[in-house]
């Protein structure tokens, strides 16, 4: 006669999700350091109309600047004064935008990477902690060059960074800064002379979805999948 296996034991569903679960936080962290945080600061308006004409149309546009880089990237340069350390950050990528273009035009992107700069101030100084984008140009707006001015934001928290020295690119909420955004220059078709005004200016900033993170669920789930088959193939067998 012959002999029978033993019953081969399974996992429940439950068992086997907090098996794939375990499994997912043990690769994420492994995959990603805790303190790396991807992010996009965004900053832009509607613009007015342009001082000396609009040859290259955007009276009434809504302009867009969008900068990508990490918590935990390097400064390229500080500088120090009594009471204040500003640190330089070169984001990794960035792109600057014009939508709603008058006259039927088509929306322009160029690719555009200014500076990010962080405020630490501490005594002597009164001025509140800082961040901001700096002010730059670009070529290839219709032609010529076109400046962008720098968009800065103050924190409510008057030692919204801590200690003295180079803060690192922050993370922060409508609810840590003090009203308004601050423009640094205007927005100027420089081969016509023509500036334009900009209304509702906004900065802000939003953590990068990863797509590593919906992979390794992707890859739970499907491991999850392949145990429950190979559970139901032996409870029938």
């Amino acid at each position: 006669m012959r002999a029978q296996a033993p019953p081969i034991r399974t996992r429940s569903p439950a068992g086997l999700l907090a098996l794939a679960g375990a499994s997912l936080a043990i690769v994420a962290a492994v995959a990603r350091p805790a303190q790396a945080v991807q992010v996009v600061y965004t900053a832009g308006g509607v613009l007015g109309a342009g001082t000396a004409g609009d040859a290259i149309r955007l009276n009434g546009s809504t302009v867009r600047i969008t900068l990508f880089a990490d918590t935990t990237d390097a400064p390229v340069s500080t500088s120090s004064a009594p009471g204040s350390t500003q640190a330089r950050f070169h984001p990794s990528s960035g792109l600057l935008e014009f939508t709603n273009r008058p006259a039927g035009s088509p929306d322009l992107a160029i690719g555009y990477t200014p500076d990010l700069v962080t405020a630490n101030e501490f005594a002597p100084s009164l001025a509140p902690d800082a961040f901001s984008i700096a002010p730059g140009s670009t070529q290839g707006v219709t032609g010529g060059t076109f400046l962008v001015p720098g968009f800065g934001v103050a924190f409510l928290d008057g030692s919204f960074f801590p200690g003295i020295g180079a803060a690192a690119l922050p993370l922060f909420t409508a609810a840590d800064l003090a009203p308004g955004v601050t423009l640094d220059g205007v927005f100027t078709d420089v081969p016509r002379a023509s500036t334009y005004p900009l209304s509702g200016a906004f900065l802000s900033v939003a953590i990068v979805p990863e797509p590593a993170t919906a992979l390794l669920l992707a890859l739970g789930l499907a491991a999850l999948a392949a145990r429950r088959r190979h559970a139901l193939r032996h409870r029938s067998a």
